[in-house]
């Protein structure tokens, strides 16, 4: 029977129903218990066929891109195709990250590793693994992301892709560096020994990472940058300074206003680190006209370029030109669910409110953070220890003493629980 007389005929039982005609016509069945009793009846081979086949189908259509393509992953996973199923696994977990829905995007990979897993091919589960691991930085969960990491790592490399560690290893540094501060000694204490491993597989890699591409050079050095001042203790600021230069030397090259971007970004946490003011304003002022670039489309690196020049400018003391940036560096971060960057827009915007002798704007600003704090975990928003330290003064000052008491524990609190008190830093740039 061919098909356009059988669905007639699936039609008139009362079984299927026309759901769409155009450009073709489509059909749906009438009941979910219908369609699961028509592939209960379906042998296993009887359904990888049709699996495969309705996925060459949707492979041979245009479609824009994130279209289609976990529905690909599903039919070609079904099907037991694991190869093809992978790259649309993380194509449509990618787009799933870009509307936001990390939660989706999570699941996608959950899925589509289990077949990795299954088949037996360590080298796509691999790639799946370092996708979840993005996912999970991306939501502001570097714990979990290093854990994913590190497995990722534990399968090897693969001979295809000599620059796999090495994206793997940056990846970690700046995770763990993402949770220094946001996270409790014990929660820290695994993060801090993967960044030994990753800290020491990267420097024996550096004699050859000549050969490597331009843009994997400027991400290692920027790594290394970071890693020098937020997870070694002491800070090593020398190094973080070498590291950022070549990292801003090589991203010139390039051209690209993204890697610039980040370059800069370390180049600026070495020039503060180490009290050079004006330098560190220069650096992220010329961050932050790198978002005029037609080809500057990381929204997650925009918000934090205006967020960075507005700190630049609170050091300095020009408070009202640098709340203005840190109003828009919240909005941008708020639009793309980019929460730690959305508090520490606030976090410096209380700083500047509270220089200004704006105590009315402080405590404006306290409800903001701390409507955040009751939607997303400390290792989601960063550190919330100063500007709570900051309110407390604020509400000390208008005779609050029990809400700025309790401020004050909470605050202190939270450092002890980050480390001694003999481990605590004193900003180096004061």
């Amino acid at each position: 029977m061919k098909t356009p007389s059988a669905l007639a005929d699936l039609a008139s039982r009362g079984l299927v129903r026309p759901a769409a005609g155009e450009p073709e016509p489509v059909y749906a069945f009438r009941h979910a218990l219908i369609q699961e009793a028509a592939y209960a009846s379906l042998t296993r081979q009887e359904r990888r066929r049709l699996h495969r086949e309705i996925g060459l189908v949707l492979e041979g259509r245009p479609r824009a891109a994130g279209a289609d393509a976990s529905l690909l992953a599903r039919h070609f996973g079904e099907a037991g195709e694991v190869e093809k199923a992978v790259p649309y696994a993380i194509e449509a977990a990618s787009h799933a990250v870009d509307v936001l829905a990390f939660d989706e995007a999570l699941s996608l990979l959950e899925k589509v590793e289990g077949l990795t897993r299954d088949a037996e091919r360590s080298d796509l589960r691999r790639s799946v693994l370092e996708r979840r691991g993005d996912v999970y930085a991306r939501m502001r969960l570097g714990t979990r992301a290093i854990t994913v990491y590190r497995e990722a790592l534990d399968l090897g490399a693969r001979p295809a892709d000599p620059t796999a560690d090495l994206h793997l290893n940056v990846k970690i540094l700046r995770a763990a560096a993402a949770v220094r501060w946001a996270v409790d000694r014990a929660a820290y204490r695994a993060a801090f020994e993967a960044t030994r491993a990753s800290r020491r597989s990267l420097e024996q890699a550096l004699p050859r990472l000549g050969a490597a591409p331009l843009v994997d050079r400027v991400h290692t050095f920027a790594a290394l940058s970071l890693d020098a001042w937020r997870n070694i203790e002491p800070p090593d600021w020398p190094a973080a300074a070498r590291y950022a230069e070549r990292a801003a030397a090589l991203a010139e090259e390039s051209g690209d206003p993204v890697l610039n971007s980040i370059a800069l970004e370390a180049l600026g946490d070495a020039e503060l680190g180490r009290g050079d003011l004006p330098a560190y304003r220069v650096s992220a002022l010329r961050r932050l006209a790198l978002l005029e670039h037609p080809a500057f489309v990381d929204r997650l690196r925009r918000a934090d370029a205006l967020r960075g020049a507005g700190a630049a400018l609170m050091y300095l003391g020009r408070y009202e030109e640098a709340l203005d940036l840190l109003r828009q560096a919240e909005a941008s971060a708020e639009a793309i669910q980019a929460v730690d960057q959305q508090f520490n827009a606030l976090s410096l915007a209380c700083q500047c409110a509270f220089r200004l002798d704006r105590w009315d704007d402080v405590l404006a600003l306290e409800a903001r953070w701390t409507e955040l704090e009751r939607h997303a975990p400390s290792e989601r928003t960063g550190p919330l220890c100063f500007p709570m330290a900051l309110a407390a003064v604020v509400h000390e000052l208008r005779g609050e003493v029990e809400m700025a008491t309790r401020l004050r524990r909470r605050s202190y609190a939270i450092m002890l629980g980050m480390g001694a008190v003999e481990s605590w830093r004193s900003n180096a740039h004061y």
